[in-house]
């Protein structure tokens, strides 16, 4: 370990000390993460479609495989947690348009 972090992680120990005693207050930061929203089938297909996505180019821009899209899509399913966060960053048209300008290649 080189003296840096040695010296950080003394540090640190002394400030936890420190706030056991009571001789210190320790900064604290607290995050909320926005619930998962869940999505129909047509807010699925809607989704894909104002990024102008086919349901294979839309599963490769996802990570999933087109029967997954379509089963979505058909109602058959649903997405699971990390694919509805995705989906709820997509419908941001900021993110859909990054997104479709560097993962799709035209040509």
């Amino acid at each position: 370990m080189n003296d840096i972090i040695f010296n950080d992680l003394v540090e640190s120990l002394k400030e936890v000390e420190e706030h056991v005693a009571g001789k210190k207050k320790l900064k604290t930061t607290t995050v909320t993460v926005a619930d998962l929203p869940t999505y129909t089938k047509n807010e699925i297909r809607l989704i894909r479609e104002k990024m102008r996505l086919t349901q294979q180019s839309f599963a490769d821009v996802i990570g999933v495989s087109l029967r997954t899209i379509e089963s979505w899509e058909g109602g058959f399913t649903s997405p699971n947690g990390s694919s509805r966060r995705l989906l709820s960053l997509l419908e941001e048209d900021t993110i859909a348009n990054e997104l479709s300008s560097r993962l799709i290649k035209v040509g």
